[in-house]
């Protein structure tokens, strides 16, 4: 990782200066700040204590043994003909693999074979396993979802919907190499009619959002915006939280109820924040999003009132190394919530409906992400890498957006980065100018609400002016670049 640095930081920035308003000098100051940064990361990355040493990520850093293994859920219904936890999918035996393994406990590594395995619903990872595939080309691991019941219209995979998602969810200590995941989506999922939604404002989850909407004037989740309905999330690879993606009385998260996995109840908020996670050499296809960090909302306060704090407890030591999602339903990747130290390295989005590669913050508690190597192709929505608030650092080096015409089956408006406050994220005021080099945009550019503030000062990667986009987000850049000089010189 250091030699790849150094060459980075040692090219001549002359390449990347041709029409840029900035001097030379102040070029490589950005860099020196990315530097800094990326240095920082790395550092932090690496001082993440765990109990014991137990094996060693691919990168070299210790992703440790767990001396405390919590029991698991089980897999008994309480009706086996109607089950509340999972799909009702005839021929159980197929999926009894993945339950022998689990009953095993903590600190295992599971080896599986070149074949396929079959897997019907969303399965939490003891502590400190590690699954190790024979390999994620033709003829190695092949994992397979089984979707064998209609996803409801009524909540899409949120709240009551949980049930329906499927595939891993990884837990403290824990990683996943070397396999491909076949997703069985077959649309978007979403709450696509009004019909069956309770309002649990008399249990204590009332709509938060409403009560501070900032720039949306009332919240999302008031006004029934898109984000009420369908971004959710759903993917082969996902770490705990909150099944749907805002505090509303209707879409509450519930601990044991709408938290994932369904009818997992979870002992702390520390519990459901994990750390030290690896998930590398994998190919993805056919979900809703490849990789998806679940978030972690305030409604989870009416469970864990002795120790509650979203900023102490956050997702952290993620990384997501040589990962390819061949096509997505929504978002190719979406951190939601509060994650911190996080390596994207060598992504590769090829077809995403939404967004490709995407941090969606809670408020401004997104913390320290650096995405490198990575590909963005075909995208819907905002385009290639979106932010939707932070502190950052944010740490970009040798990114790629080959956005062209969005998919006929997705809706676009495409930039190659895409900063704007919104979805109940917003950019933090001290938040760093983001930082790295090496862009390759293909002529979309930096926008956003944020971009004076935010955009890099490379010029591989140009600053917009808040045109060529949807009126509402439009309106909401141009609010927050009230002033600039690009809008009133």
């Amino acid at each position: 990782f250091g030699s790849r640095l150094l060459k980075v930081f040692l090219e001549p920035f002359h390449k990347h200066s041709e029409g840029y308003h900035h001097s030379e000098a102040e070029g490589h100051m950005a860099k020196l700040l990315a530097l800094s940064m990326l240095c920082y990361a790395e550092a932090s990355m690496r001082g993440s204590k765990v109990s014991q040493s137990s094996s060693q990520d691919s990168e070299g850093g210790e992703l440790g043994r767990c001396e405390v293994c919590p029991q698991l859920q089980t897999f008994e219904e309480v009706d086996e003909a109607q089950p509340q936890c999972r799909q009702n999918c005839p021929d159980q035996w197929r999926f009894q693999w993945i339950k022998d393994f689990i009953k095993k406990g903590c600190n295992q590594v599971w080896k599986l074979e070149a074949k396929t395995y079959y897997i019907d619903r969303q399965y939490l990872l003891p502590c400190g396993v590690h699954i190790q595939g024979a390999g994620s080309a033709s003829g190695g691991t092949v994992i397979k979802a089984v979707r064998c019941e209609s996803v409801s219209d009524v909540y899409g995979i949120g709240t009551e919907g949980v049930k329906y998602r499927i595939g891993f969810l990884l837990n403290h200590n824990t990683s996943i190499r070397d396999l491909s995941f076949e997703g069985a989506d077959t649309k978007r999922y979403a709450r696509r009619v009004d019909a069956g939604q309770k309002d649990y404002t008399a249990e204590g989850y009332g709509d938060v959002q409403a009560a501070d909407g900032g720039l949306e004037k009332g919240g999302w989740c008031r006004q029934q915006g898109n984000g009420f309905t369908d971004l959710q999330g759903g993917a082969g690879f996902e770490t705990p939280g909150c099944s749907d993606p805002y505090a509303c009385a209707e879409t509450p998260c519930i601990n044991g109820k709408f938290t994932t996995p369904a009818c997992y109840q979870w002992d702390s908020l520390e519990s459901m924040a994990v750390k030290n996670v690896v998930v590398e050499n994998i190919v993805s296809t056919h979900t809703n999003v490849g990789f998806f960090g679940a978030p972690l909302n305030e409604h989870l306060g009416v469970s864990f009132r002795d120790d509650f704090d979203l900023a102490k407890h956050r997702q952290s030591n993620i990384k997501i190394l040589n990962f390819v999602n061949e096509f997505a339903f929504a978002d190719g990747m979406n951190l939601h919530g509060s994650y911190d130290q996080v390596l994207i390295d060598r992504y590769v989005v090829k077809t995403a409906g939404d967004d490709c590669i995407a941090l969606w913050s809670l408020k401004d508690l997104m913390g320290a992400v650096t995405i490198q190597n990575s590909y963005a192709g075909s995208c819907g929505y905002m385009g290639c890498y979106a932010v939707y608030g932070g502190s950052g650092p944010l740490v970009y080096i040798n990114d790629t957006c080959a956005a062209g015409q969005h998919p006929d089956w997705a809706w676009g408006s495409h930039h190659c980065l895409w900063l704007q406050d919104q979805f109940d994220g917003q950019f933090a005021d001290m938040a760093p100018r983001i930082a790295g080099a090496g862009w390759q945009c293909n002529s979309w550019t930096c926008d956003g609400s944020a971009r004076d503030r935010l955009c890099p000062t490379d010029a591989g990667a140009p600053w917009g002016d808040c045109s060529g986009t949807y009126p509402y987000e439009t309106a909401l850049c141009q609010e927050g670049d009230r002033g600039s000089r690009l809008l009133h010189p």
